[in-house]
């Protein structure tokens, strides 16, 4: 029984193409992270979830790229549940104008594929240009859902992501001044419940450090603040008006206006 059972398992892994798991978590802002293990993507990158790959210090949250016994190694951190509508702070202690080519620094929000709101940093092996950040509302390859440019210095950066019922503002703050900003007001922006703040270092198609050195990035702080639950309902019935509305909504609302009176 037990080796029918390993033999459907190993079936199941290859079929899928790898194996990622949380098995371990990390407390990190106030809030506590699980840390990706197994294979798979992005990249597909292995994942590793040791102390030393995934650590918290007085600099902050670091997530490595690292080889270990020949394979490289990525790391990632996510919450377990979903946070909403609101204000996400990522205090980045790195220099993101130095992420290795081959490597992508990320903060992101992810429900899946094409429910998924980026910032990455990287220079994608030099397969985009003089660019080395990138906002991205989900599927990127959807016109006017992607804003990529050049940031110089990468030092000092907050970055935030404005998430509202009927828009995503994307604001890069460098050293207490607004450097880049971008509204997103497309059709892919979607209501929140199943979705994850998600925080990753990782190997561009699986790549090394272009100089097969272990990497760093840092981020230093988390904050969100929840948008206003007032002003939440209020933009939430707004951008449904004259529109179809998607399964589960009106339960949704029902269960906000319900908070909202209690």
């Amino acid at each position: 029984m037990l080796r029918r059972f390993m033999l459907i398992y190993v079936i199941l892994v290859l079929l899928l193409g790898g194996s990622v798991v949380a098995s371990k978590t990390i407390d990190f802002s106030g809030y506590s992270w699980q840390v990706k293990n197994g294979y798979g993507g992005p990249g597909p990158n292995n994942w590793d979830n040791s102390a030393e790959a995934v650590f918290v210090d007085s600099d902050g949250l670091h997530l490595t790229v690292g080889v270990h016994e020949g394979k490289w190694y990525s790391s990632e951190v996510y919450l377990p549940q979903s946070l909403g509508y609101g204000t996400y702070e990522f205090e980045i202690a790195s220099d993101v104008s130095l992420v290795d080519t081959n490597l992508v620094g990320a903060v992101f929000l992810y429900e899946d594929d094409t429910h998924e709101i980026d910032v990455e940093f990287s220079r994608w092996a030099g397969e985009v240009g003089n660019k080395n950040v990138q906002f991205v509302m989900q599927p990127f390859d959807v016109a006017g859902n992607m804003k990529r440019f050049m940031l110089n210095s990468g030092s000092g950066v907050m970055q935030k992501i404005i998430w509202e019922p009927k828009r995503v503002l994307f604001e890069l703050v460098q050293n207490g001044l607004v450097m880049q900003q971008w509204g997103y007001t497309g059709q892919n922006n979607f209501v929140p419940g199943k979705e994850k703040v998600h925080i990753n270092f990782w190997q561009y198609k699986g790549m090394a450090p272009s100089d097969l050195l272990k990497k760093e990035f840092i981020v230093k702080k988390f904050r969100f603040t929840a948008l206003d639950p007032e002003e939440e309902i209020c933009s939430l019935v707004k951008s449904k008006k004259g529109k179809g509305v998607e399964k589960g909504f009106f339960s949704m609302l029902a269960g906000k206006l319900k908070g909202y009176f209690s």
